[in-house]
């Protein structure tokens, strides 16, 4: 019998329409991702997480380096204002003296003369100039009164008192004209205490207002109490502002052998 001009057997038998798309059924269940795949593609993924996540987390640790290191020129130009307006002699770690127990009373710490004459931002606003961006809440301390945030000069060779031991006998930080190595001394830097003194660096730092420098014989920390020393928060390194304004990025190591002189235990006065 003659099929009707038009008529679609498909449909006249009984069979199911073909998809627009001109395939099977079969065809398009055959398009999909299979599980062995899948999986192939999630190991890509976590390969590729794998290999970027250790360079991101460098580009931050450099990002707060930076950051820390522009803090520390601000406060090392602040250092410099103030000595070109006291006859180029650097402020006082503190204004009297120590007696042997404790500071006499009535002088003025060496961050509460900076900010009282406005040569930087009140030390008492915290999370600005004064802090690390490298330190956390747990490892800041109260130092004299003072909430302290990560940066400090050396003490008892370029930062001195203003006094030794009594009023009778001045002393006084060094005047600026007075260093001979500007370009290699410490004027301020990453200070601290470490939570270990027998796992330094690697236990990290709690605050401090100075840095004293390492014993010459055992070049480390540990015969000061407590043991006030460089804070190596960037990666194991201390950033550090010299005395003519310039930051730089010191290794551990290096600030236990004094390299260059640094802390200005040798030559650093002229005569």
């Amino acid at each position: 019998m003659t099929r009707p001009r038009g008529t679609n057997i498909h449909l006249k038998r009984g069979f199911p329409p073909l998809p627009r798309t001109g395939r099977s059924p079969a065809a398009d269940y055959r398009a999909g991702f299979t599980l062995i795949e899948l999986l192939v593609v999630i190991a890509i993924i976590a390969i590729l997480a794998s290999m970027l996540l250790p360079t991101l987390s460098r580009s931050k640790a450099k990002a707060i380096s930076i950051r820390c290191c522009s803090n520390l020129r601000q406060m090392g130009v602040a250092f410099v204002m103030y000595a070109d307006d006291n006859n180029q002699r650097l402020p006082d770690l503190y204004t009297k003296w120590w007696t042997g127990n404790d500071v006499a009373p009535g002088g003025l710490w060496w961050w509460e003369t900076l900010s009282a004459s406005r040569y930087v931002t009140s030390q008492a606003i915290s999370n600005n100039v004064w802090r690390c961006p490298a330190v956390r809440d747990k490892d800041i301390s109260i130092v004299f009164g003072a909430r302290w945030e990560g940066y400090g000069p050396v003490e008892s060779t370029v930062i001195r008192y203003g006094f030794n031991m009594s009023a009778a006998a001045p002393l006084h930080s060094r005047k600026l004209q007075e260093i001979r190595r500007p370009t290699q001394i410490w004027m301020m830097g990453d200070t601290g205490v470490p939570y270990n003194p027998n796992n330094v660096p690697y236990s990290g730092y709690m605050t401090e207002i100075v840095t004293f420098p390492p014993d010459p014989v055992t070049h480390d920390w540990k015969n000061f109490t407590p043991p006030k020393q460089p804070g190596c928060r960037h990666d194991l390194r201390a950033n550090i502002v010299m005395v003519d304004g310039h930051y730089e990025s010191w290794a551990h190591r290096d600030l236990q052998a004094d390299k260059n002189d640094v802390f200005g235990y040798n030559d650093l006065f002229l005569q």
